[in-house]
């Protein structure tokens, strides 16, 4: 008989050098995707002198790929079987890629604009692969970290912690880095301030990998006895069923689509409905008050349910656009539903990838296969497709509304158009939410779930070590 280690046990505590690990992991990718988000197209068109059509061609081009693409790194997750387990070896990976592509997006050579194009669709496609590369292993991980879903929570607030501020942190350095560093010289600020956070991204990839300890499931030790390796397809049955899954991936929709249109539609607001866009700064900088609340749901968790934590984030969501409502054009109004809107935020941030992880343990225990990797797949092509479908909302919605660019004053129909960008559209998605939670009834039940699937990985260690 074979002695079981300790690393091939999930264990229930989790090192807080692995959460601080896993909360740089989520670092690593948030400093590139906010300046990728912020800076990347002025980059295209004012930088790089690329011609304005042919780079919107070119997101949308990618946006497809990213689409098709988180899938099959997902299929490639839960096909993984190594002696560090299934994500953590991704971690190593993914490293080098994702620092490298992040700041190669920000690098134009001195090429005719064809082949300038052609560089930009490269290294901008290349990042987003790997952006998917390290962002789905990151989310599957955790449900190997622990069975506890109370440490589960407290792993993840940290992810959610230190990406907020991550977020915080690059909204406010980065232009003063590329000021720094380039001296009027916008291509060598940018270049010179994504390779400081492209090495950033590497160092913290790298400290994943060696930090998060992630247990060898006793299927994938029977595998290396000679046992023949499951179908990566076969993952996919995981999902028959698991209706709490699907309530939550319809809520994670909805919650990206909700972000991407209010982000969008604070601009248009502040400038014709308030007439004051210096407020922007600020204003944006209060969503980051989330963090407060993430490191309040661990404890919060343990008196109310994921559910209802959730539910009331977005009923204070609600509530904050309501205050925003009754006096449009206060300041003082618009910044006191702006801090309860940046406080609610800090629930769904706590506890969506948690809940994702309580899902994948609830498929386990229905359907017998675990699959962390096409779970949090789906996850990541959601929001993406959200992300799009937000996007393209904005103008639709703007332009049935005849909004006119610039205009010194917007006609009653755009000004509508506008409100609903900033206030109705998210009041409604938190509304969806709400509803897709209600058919979200796993929390009671995790505690049985807990219990079987403890027997069951003991009975099958058990048959391993007499192998």
């Amino acid at each position: 008989m074979k002695r079981t280690k300790d690393s091939d046990i999930i264990t229930g505590r989790i090192p807080v050098v692995s959460k601080l690990a896993y909360g740089l992991g989520d670092a690593s990718t948030t400093l590139l995707r906010i300046v990728i988000m912020t800076y990347l197209a002025y980059f295209y068109t004012d930088v790089a002198k690329l011609n304005p059509l042919a780079v919107g061609t070119m997101m949308l081009v990618t946006q497809i790929i990213n689409l098709i693409s988180a899938p099959v790194i997902g299929l490639m997750v839960d096909a993984t079987h190594t002696r560090k387990g299934k994500a953590r070896p991704w971690f190593a990976g993914v490293a080098v890629p994702l620092g490298l592509f992040g700041a190669l997006c920000f690098f134009t050579p001195d090429l005719s604009p064809a082949w300038r194009l052609a560089f930009a669709y490269i290294s901008y496609n290349g990042y987003n692969i790997c952006n998917n590369a390290l962002h789905i292993p990151l989310g599957a991980i955790l449900p190997n970290m622990s069975t506890d879903s109370n440490e589960r929570q407290s792993a993840n607030s940290w992810r959610m912690t230190i990406g907020q501020i991550a977020g915080a942190m690059a909204s406010l350095i980065t232009v003063p880095l590329v000021t720094f560093f380039g001296q009027g010289n916008e291509r060598l600020g940018y270049s010179s301030t994504t390779i400081l956070y492209g090495i950033f991204a590497i160092v913290c990839c790298l400290f994943c990998y060696f930090v998060i300890h992630e247990n060898v499931n006793p299927e994938d030790r029977a595998e290396r006895h000679g046992k023949k390796r499951e179908n990566p397809f076969a993952n996919l049955g995981a999902l028959r069923n698991n209706f709490p899954l699907f309530a939550l991936l319809v809520a994670d929709f909805f919650n990206s689509l909700y972000t991407t249109i209010h982000s969008a539609g604070m601009m248009y607001y502040l400038k014709y409905q308030v007439h004051n866009t210096n407020l922007m700064p600020t204003l944006s900088v209060l969503t980051y008050l989330s963090v407060i609340v993430i490191a309040l749901v661990p404890r919060l968790n343990k008196r109310y349910s994921k559910r209802s934590i959730f539910a009331a984030g977005l009923i204070a969501a609600i509530i904050a656009r309501v205050i925003i409502m009754a006096v449009p054009s206060n300041v003082v109004v618009l910044y006191a539903g702006m801090i309860i809107n940046g406080l609610s935020t800090g629930c769904g941030l706590a506890l969506m990838y948690t809940m994702a992880a309580d899902c994948i343990d609830y498929g386990e225990c229905r359907n017998g296969t675990r699959a962390q990797g096409v779970t949090y797949s789906l996850s990541s092509m959601l929001e993406g497709i959200a992300t799009g479908v937000g996007g393209a909302l904005v103008g639709y919605v703007l332009n049935w509304g005849g909004y006119v660019a610039d205009a010194e004053a917007q006609t009653a129909s755009a000004m509508i158009s506008i409100n609903s960008i900033f206030l109705y559209i998210p009041i409604a998605c938190c509304a969806i939410m709400l509803i897709a939670l209600a058919f979200y009834n796993l929390d009671s039940k995790l505690p049985e779930v807990t219990k079987v699937l403890n027997e069951r990985h003991a009975s099958r260690q058990t048959a391993v070590q007499t192998d």
